[in-house]
């Protein structure tokens, strides 16, 4: 098993020893199917935040109800991608639709979106606004898409 990916509970006993080493907590989120520069991008301007770095990433299940298709590559090798990152410090499955009942479970300090959902609903909004973290939309402009690169590649 891989030593980043940490399951929900455990995640919540890790967050809570970071805090009290006054550790900002940062979460970020996604499919990460078709890993692309953007990806990198997300990632290493949230670990700029200073803090610890928790990736959220889609089962194989809510991928498929979030994309309407399975993914290219499976959780696993979705985990194994991200964990490989310097920018990443733990990885936890995501089984629902978005991660507002992460942000309520683990409170971090930020949740991060990518550069394209500046100006868009967010849905996770509402959550982290009552549990008092902070939204930012970070990574350079939107060059890439995982979805047109394979719909590219004729996925």
């Amino acid at each position: 098993m891989n030593s980043k990916l940490v399951t929900v509970n455990s995640l919540v006993d890790i967050v809570k020893e970071q805090k009290k080493k006054q550790h900002n907590i940062i979460l970020a989120g996604g499919c990460f199917d078709f890993f692309h520069p953007g990806h990198l991008d997300y990632l290493r301007e949230a670990k700029l935040l200073n803090g610890v770095v928790i990736v959220g990433v889609n089962s194989d299940q809510s991928f498929t109800k979030v994309k309407g298709k399975p993914p290219l590559f499976t959780f696993m090798d979705r985990v194994s991608i991200l964990s490989a990152l310097e920018y990443v410090d733990y990885v936890v499955k995501i089984d629902e639709f978005n991660l507002a009942d992460m942000i309520e479970k683990i409170k971090p300090n930020y949740f991060v979106k990518g550069i394209d959902y500046k100006g868009k609903l967010i849905p996770e909004h509402r959550t982290a606004h009552i549990v008092g973290t902070k939204v930012l939309c970070i990574g350079k402009r939107k060059r890439f898409s995982s979805t047109e690169l394979k719909n590219t590649l004729k996925y």
